[in-house]
Parts: C-alpha cells; structure tokens; sequence
C-alpha cells in the first residue's frame, strides 16, 4: 500500500514503519533519487559508512570539497528508511506543506538511544519562510545490530557543514522538527560548490541551483 503525503496537515501523521531499509543510501551526490518523503520501513540499511568517516568520531569531520560531503552524507545516510511518498511539484508546493523552513549550519549528529532517530544539532539558523524555533530537528533511523557497530552511536562533529531544511512540527521527535524526509534536507559545504540531500540529489526542480539560491527561493516563495 502506498502512503501518499500532501498538505502539512498529514504530513508527519503517516509516518509507517515496516522492515527492511535500503536503496539511495550511497548514492553519490547528484545521483537523484525520487524515492523520498515518508518512511514505509525502518531498519538498518546494508550500506554502511566510508571508514574513515566512521573511524572519525573524536574529531570533527570538515565539509571542504565534494568527496568530503559525500562521505558526510553516507553517514548521515546510514539507518536510513526507504520512503514512499507525493512528491512536490515545485518549491512552493513544499514550503505549503511543511511548518518552517531554515538554513544554518549542522554542528554534529547522533543516533538516538531509542535507536529511532538521527538528531542533528544545528547553528546560525536563519528562518526562511513560515515560523519556528530551531537548535536541532531529527530524521528517521534504525541501525540494527546485525550490522557492525553503528557509526552515529557517539557524537559526530562537523566543521563547514551547511544545509536547508524544510522542517515539519513533530511533538515526538527529538528537538520537536523533523525534515519533509529526505526531499526536505539539503547539505552542501562552506564553500557551496555541491549539494546533496538525504536521497543523493536534490528535487529536480532545484538541481542547478546553490545552497546559497535556495535559500533565496524560498525567501521568495514567503514574500
């Protein structure tokens, strides 16, 4: 059965859990992916970080050119559930749907106890359209313990991290926000020469443009 999300009023009541969790998961940036939004399953996906990323834990780990960003979003990627979802049609129709959207900069992340979540702490946060507080939000995830150690079981720092959230309210998610799946998550770094999201690319309608114009669209989008 496929669960579909519109207007913001269902959009994190849908959420479904199931099994098994796989797909985009290393996919490198710009790859695309349309297979993003709401969860049908979670548990741990069988693609598991880029060494060095997980051997990193003690320091921080610096977004500076695209290979770095991509052995970030492996990690954020890990435990990630496969999603099934409406997709927006534009820019505007996902700033409708969701409560708040934000940029900033991600100061670390972590898996969270409950094994349930990532939890991403965040900084410099600027509202770009709709209202709301921010200092961390979380995505869906579940590293099983099959897998190896998980990588995010400890605090992962980042320097030079930068992203655009399109946030929905969720009273049970850690810091109270969670992204419109991986559709409402895009990562890039200081220097704004890439952008990924969750999924690997990012919505088509949004692929030639910066972190930085992003941003800039959805300021219009709420003028």
């Amino acid at each position: 059965m496929r669960n579909s999300v519109g207007p913001k009023a269902s959009l994190l009541a849908v959420l479904v859990f199931g099994a098994v969790a796989c797909g985009s998961t290393d996919e490198p940036i710009g790859g695309g992916s349309e297979s993003s939004g709401v969860p049908t399953n979670l548990e741990s996906s069988s693609v598991t970080s880029d060494p060095e990323v997980v051997g990193a834990v003690d320091d921080a780990l610096r977004c500076s050119r695209p290979e770095e960003l991509n052995a970030i979003l492996v990690l954020l990627r890990s435990g990630q559930p496969t999603y099934d979802y409406q997709p927006a049609q534009d820019l505007a129709q996902l700033v409708g749907w969701t409560d708040v959207s934000i940029s900033g900069s991600i100061d670390s992340a972590i898996r969270t106890s409950e094994n349930s979540y990532t939890v991403l702490s965040v900084s410099n946060v600027e509202v770009l359209a709709g209202s709301g507080d921010v200092d961390e939000f979380a995505s869906s995830s579940l590293w099983a313990s099959g897998h190896g150690p998980d990588p995010l079981a400890d605090d992962v720092e980042f320097a030079g991290l930068r992203f655009v959230a399109l946030l929905g309210a969720d009273p049970d998610a850690p810091g109270g926000w969670q992204p419109y799946a991986v559709e409402g998550l895009m990562i890039g770094c200081d220097d704004d020469v890439a952008v990924g999201s969750l999924a690997g690319g990012v919505p088509s309608y949004l692929t030639a443009l910066s972190l930085d114009e992003i941003a800039d669209a959805i300021r219009e989008v709420d003028a």
